[in-house]
């Protein structure tokens, strides 16, 4: 069957497990109204679906072909092709980026606030330490397809803010197979991965293996990270039951941001790195590596128990060993240790009668954490014992209970109405292993829900509507650093602080799909109003902070993606993503230039502007910001865009993709007074080929940044000691984006 693509998405053949009767809306959907087939799942566990042309909400579908022919890294840079996502790269690490959705983050950098839920098969693998999530250690190569959904929605629980993205991975079928493919490229780069996969009778199995490493092209960025994966199944008559195991590690070495004068000026750089050929490429901490270690065993069990009514079910153990090493400039060095244990499950009854659908569950998850901080010698700090000190040890235990209920109805095949309904439990004390007298419980709950609309305006044509409230709980890490008479530099002086309110979402969104012989479009809407939001915020004249809700903050935007194809060979595709996230309370926030709780440097050191013409020895402490309603947050570009096209001739495939990605405010600048050192918009253009040797050989090859040009993808105000320790000066500081690097490859089908 052809389908139409939407959003320059392909087309998803989700497969079936003993299927639910079909839902009422899917035979009229493909042939009266000419609606594409695919569908996206919108419960936690899944019941079949709902047509992603009717959802009344943004999604999209990202299927296997097209993750496999995607140069992508990580599932992040695969998102970031979609309207409305935009990426950065704070920590030097392509391998480790931050995602913005909606003007809201999803990353792996501890500290920065959450709002974006991820899960693997039903499983959320957002880290319980600080909801942080770590792209690595998703089994990228064996995703059957990516679903997201933007925007609140009951069934997925806290974090949901932005939206849910739900990464389900492949099953082995009738047709046995074994895959292999080899590639190398720039910087070092080497990948081998292989899959094997097949049914014997009810049996049903896959197994995965992935090795990639590169030298990076800064310097001391290795990068190895490694994973294995299998999943087996039974399928008999009513009752299908598959188990999954992944296994992942990695060793990351971070090279960080550089200030941007050394990129500006060679007599700028201080001695020690003047010798380097291309600024871009220093690290002046080199030695910052990430080290994480996870075992993740998942099992589900469908069962139909009429042709209208199925129960699901789903138990996970998942642990992840986190070794981490800071290496300081300014403070002693750190090794941070986490240590994370999960289980839990989730039971799902759906039902479908007539033209209502409807599906209920409850889930229990359980997190034991442990974080113990060791200090070790530096240049600065050389009186440290180098096998570390032991400068903090905390920990929780945390309770999650979550009940939901979502329903569809169609009073006739043109309209559809959907409601969602959620109520979750968060226990979450906090033990501090050194000082008891620290310790503290944390509970919250909250209800959350959506309503939406869907109606065929006409064949090909359908408009949506919806509203939906989210909620986010404070992390471990906000909840030890809450304290204003107390306040603390992350991750240090942590405790018992006084609760912080979780934080609320309200959004309403709209929009219209059409569907017209090879074209597609779509269009969304939205506008989020954000209460009680967390951040880090600062006393006047004071060094350090402590995180505190403020009462308002706000997302807005539009998304639009295209698509045409006249035919089998051709493609030509586009998105554009509109945001603008605000504050709208008036709030002193913290500062990196002024986290500084150093004892070592006076307080009263006067702090000078790298960027002032006019700066001398005699100008006063540079304050940190005071936002004020209106004012536009750091690092969420106002644009994001991007235009691509394929084309097939026998054979040969190609590909061409520029990507747009507009000016964003500096961390650091959230009252957005230094208009003039925001990061400059960039274009790049990426291209890639395929050609099928032989009926089961194919050779590939891709280059990214094709035109090498020089941009910055991440930017953070804060303090330069680097050219004088004793005169720090408040600068800019920039992640430089990767040069131009190429790939080729093989690939084989048994």
């Amino acid at each position: 069957m052809k389908c139409t693509r939407l959003i320059a998405l392909t087309c998803s053949v989700i497969a079936a497990s003993p299927a639910l009767a079909q839902a009422p809306d899917a035979a009229s959907d493909t042939t009266t109204f000419r609606l594409p087939a695919v569908r996206v799942e919108v419960s936690r566990l899944g019941v079949g679906g709902i047509p992603l042309a009717r959802t009344p909400f943004g999604a999209a579908v990202i299927d296997a072909e097209e993750l496999q022919r995607s140069p992508s890294l990580t599932i992040a840079d695969a998102l970031g092709r979609l309207p409305g996502v935009a990426l950065a790269d704070e920590l030097g690490s392509a391998y480790q980026p931050d995602l913005v959705l909606r003007g809201f983050s999803v990353s792996p950098v501890v500290g920065l606030p959450q709002g974006v839920s991820v899960f693997v098969d039903g499983v959320r693998i957002n880290e319980p330490d600080a909801s942080q999530v770590n792209f690595t250690l998703v089994p990228f190569a064996d995703l059957e397809r990516i679903e997201v959904l933007r925007g609140p929605s009951g069934p997925f629980g806290k974090n949901t803010l932005g939206g849910a993205v739900n990464l389900v991975t492949r099953r082995g079928g009738p047709q046995p197979f074994v895959n292999a493919e080899a590639s190398f490229g720039s910087f070092g780069q080497l990948e081998g991965r292989a899959q094997v996969g097949g049914q014997r009778g009810p049996f049903d199995y896959y197994i995965s293996g992935r090795y990639r490493q590169e030298d990076g092209w800064r310097d001391a960025s290795y990068t190895r990270t490694a994973q294995v994966f299998a999943k087996g199944g039974w399928t008999n008559g009513n009752t299908d039951v598959w188990l999954s195991y992944t296994f992942a590690t990695d060793s990351l070495l971070q090279a960080g941001s550089v200030p941007i004068t050394w990129l500006q000026s060679r007599d700028s750089i201080p001695p020690r790195w003047r010798n380097t050929d291309d600024a871009r490429k220093i690290n002046f901490t080199g030695g910052d590596f990430f080290g994480p270690t996870m075992h993740f065993l998942n099992a589900q069990l469908t069962q139909r128990l009429s042709p209208q009514t199925e129960l699901k079910a789903n138990a996970f153990f998942r642990s992840n060993d986190i070794e981490q090493f800071n290496a300081n400039f300014t403070e002693p060095d750190t090794r941070l240790l986490t240590d994370i244990r999960s289980v839990g499950g989730t039971v799902q009854l759906a039902h479908v009668r007539g033209d209502l659908q409807i599906d209920g569950g409850i889930e229990y998850a359980f997190n034991d954490v442990e974080i113990t901080i060791f200090d070790h010698p530096n240049e600065n700090y050389p009186t440290i014992d180098p096998e570390g000190e032991l400068s903090e040890d905390v920990g929780t235990k945390e309770h999650n209970v979550g009940a939901y209920i979502q329903a569809r109805y169609m009073p006739n095949p043109r309209l559809a109405f959907t409601g969602m309904l959620r109520y979750d439990y968060v226990s979450l004390p906090f033990r501090d292993f050194l000082e008891p007298e620290n310790d503290g419980d944390n509970t919250f709950n909250q209800f959350t829900g959506a309503l939406g609309v869907d109606y065929v305006l006409r064949p090909g044509v359908v408009g949506f509507a919806s509203y939906g409230r989210g909620f986010r709980a404070p992390t471990i890490m906000e909840l030890a650093c809450a304290d204003p008479d107390d306040p603390c530099p992350l991750p240090y002086e942590l405790g018992a602080d006084p609760p912080l309110d979780p934080v609320t979402t309200d959004t309403w969104q709209a929009g219209l799909r059409l569907f017209q012989g090879p074209f597609s479009a779509d269009i969304v809407g939205f506008w989020s109003e954000v209460h009680d939001d967390i951040f880090h915020v600062q006393p006047h004249g004071a060094r350090t902070g402590y995180f505190q809700n403020i009462e308002r903050t706000r997302r807005q935007g539009l998304e639009l993606g295209l698509a045409y194809q006249p035919n089998e060979s051709f493609r030509l595709y586009g998105a554009v993503g509109l945001t603008r996230a605000t504050f709208q309370t008036t709030a002193r926030l913290s500062a990196p230039y002024s986290d500084d709780d150093d004892d070592d440097f006076d307080d009263d050191d006067d702090l000078v502007v790298a960027f002032d013409d006019d700066d001398d020895d005699d100008e006063p402490l540079v304050e940190p910001p005071e936002v004020r309603p209106g004012h536009v947050f750091p690092m969420v570009p106002a644009i994001r865009a991007n235009v691509g096209a394929t084309y097939r001739a026998g054979p040969l495939r190609l590909g061409l993709e520029v990507s747009h990605v507009g000016s964003q405010w500096l961390r650091g600048d959230e009252d957005n007074t230094e208009e003039e050192l925001k990061l400059d918009p960039y274009t790049l253009v990426d291209i890639s080929a395929e050609y099928r040797l032989f009926d089961r050989m194919t050779v590939f090859a891709n280059i990214q940044n094709v035109f090498d040009v020089e941009y910055n993808t991440f930017g953070v105000l804060t303090l330069n000691h680097l050219n004088d320790i004793n005169s720090p000066r408040v600068e800019p500081f920039v992640t430089p984006g990767f040069p131009r690097r190429a790939t080729i490859g093989l690939r084989y089908r048994l």
